[in-house]
């Protein structure tokens, strides 16, 4: 979804420590908000954009809900894994933006 341009916001469901990430379809926001299937995960990142001293600054968010204790410790492990690949990806994405917002993108 979408807050003005403000702020920025993309949702994943599904068992992301299948292989395969287990994805779930989404066709839209709403189905986002409905009931998951057990022992599943729902992600959600963020982008906020903040003036700040003639600037703008770009922060990013990621959420999760995990609808059983199952699905929270199978996620704490494949988060342990992926956390720091996550993060490189994140920089990376924002470095990009960040290059084509100077380039009048």
């Amino acid at each position: 979804g979408r807050h003005g341009d403000e702020a920025l916001a993309y949702g994943l469901a599904g068992r992301f420590w299948e292989p395969g990430y287990g994805l779930l379809p989404l066709p839209d926001p709403a189905a986002f908000r409905t009931p998951a299937p057990p022992d599943s995960a729902r992600l959600l990142l963020g982008f906020t954009a903040q003036a700040v001293d003639g600037h703008t600054r770009l922060t990013t968010l990621t959420r999760v809900y995990c609808n059983s204790d199952a699905a929270r410790r199978r996620l704490a492990v494949y988060w342990a894994v992926i956390r720091p690949v996550s993060g490189l990806i994140r920089r990376r994405i924002l470095v990009q933006i960040q290059r084509s917002a100077e380039a009048g993108g």
